[in-house]
């Protein structure tokens, strides 16, 4: 386990190396809000480097959010959960419509966070407008680590492009 010293570290030299070899000035993140009061960890790294931070999303209404995501025809399958809020079924579920529904009575009842912004789950982009080819998961297995599970992806396919 890093320290966050070495994280903090880590970061920012990535962050630097890509701002002075590669030019970039700019990072976009769909981060909509603070974890647990904490300031924006890709905004202080960032600052530190020079490097400006574009949160487009940010305070905007999360289930305004989520269903524009589905209305707009993007997929994408719950890839990691924090087991103290959601348990490991959730591995490989597409955030679609009845999840959503889920994810609001959760959030209702628990506090639950519906776009996972204190850490409840994280999700992997498959499909969508800006895709090329979409990603077809063939298999995968869940593991766990502490307290997170996640998804092992051990096959995936890049589907054929619409003709």
């Amino acid at each position: 386990m890093q320290s966050a010293a070495a994280l903090w570290t880590g970061g920012k030299d990535s962050l630097m190396a890509l701002h002075e070899d590669m030019g970039i000035d700019c990072v976009v993140t769909g981060d909509i809000a603070e974890v647990d009061g904490y300031p924006n960890w890709i905004r202080e790294r960032c600052r530190c480097v020079g490097v400006g931070v574009h949160t487009r999303l940010w305070g905007r209404d999360r289930y305004a959010l989520l269903r524009q995501l589905a209305d707009r025809g993007y997929k994408a399958l719950i890839s990691c959960v924090d087991t103290h809020r959601l348990d490991a079924t959730w591995i490989g579920r597409e955030l679609n419509e009845l999840t959503i529904a889920e994810l609001r009575v959760m959030g209702e009842l628990t506090g639950l966070d519906p776009c996972g912004e204190q850490g409840e789950y994280h999700t992997l982009g498959v499909d969508g407008p800006a895709f090329v080819r979409p990603i077809d998961i063939r298999s995968y297995t869940r593991r766990s680590a502490g307290p997170l599970a996640y998804m092992a992806i051990e096959s995936f396919e890049l589907e054929s492009p619409c003709a």
